[in-house]
């Protein structure tokens, strides 16, 4: 199973990537392709995921640039993500840069064996909207 994730910057709405994920994917790894798709540094600064449950925040743990740290080995589907749950990603403690990521949908593996699934592309980029004016 996949899910299907719209992450934007918090003040910045105009900005954001449509990712198609799948579910063994670590957070280390989605951390790197989010350093990539918004092009921040990739070699400087932490970072950390959190779940989003009404006005309470659960850290999942610091990741560092390199893909250590305590938030690093968990998978996106461990998490226990619904069809419209939230969580923030924060890049740059000091700048304080925050996303939000949404889970827009699932796509099944529809018939597919564990190792037809490992063949297709961890996280597929579907869509990205650069608009700097919003």
């Amino acid at each position: 199973m996949s899910y299907i994730l719209k992450i934007w910057l918090k003040r910045r709405k105009g900005t954001w990537i449509r990712l198609m994920v799948r579910k063994d994917i670590s957070l280390a790894k989605l951390d790197n392709i989010l350093r990539k798709g918004f092009s921040y540094d990739t070699w400087d600064h932490l970072s950390e995921f959190s779940l989003k449950s009404g006005r309470k925040r659960d850290n999942l743990g610091t990741i560092y640039p390199d893909g250590g740290g305590a938030g690093a080995s968990i998978r996106i589907g461990e998490l226990g993500l619904q069809k419209g749950s939230e969580m923030e990603w924060v890049y740059d403690f000091g700048a304080n840069v925050q996303h939000r990521i949404a889970v827009e949908d699932f796509q099944p593996k529809v018939g597919k064996s564990d190792e037809k699934q490992q063949e297709e592309p961890a996280i597929e980029v579907m869509e990205i909207s650069r608009n700097l004016k919003s």
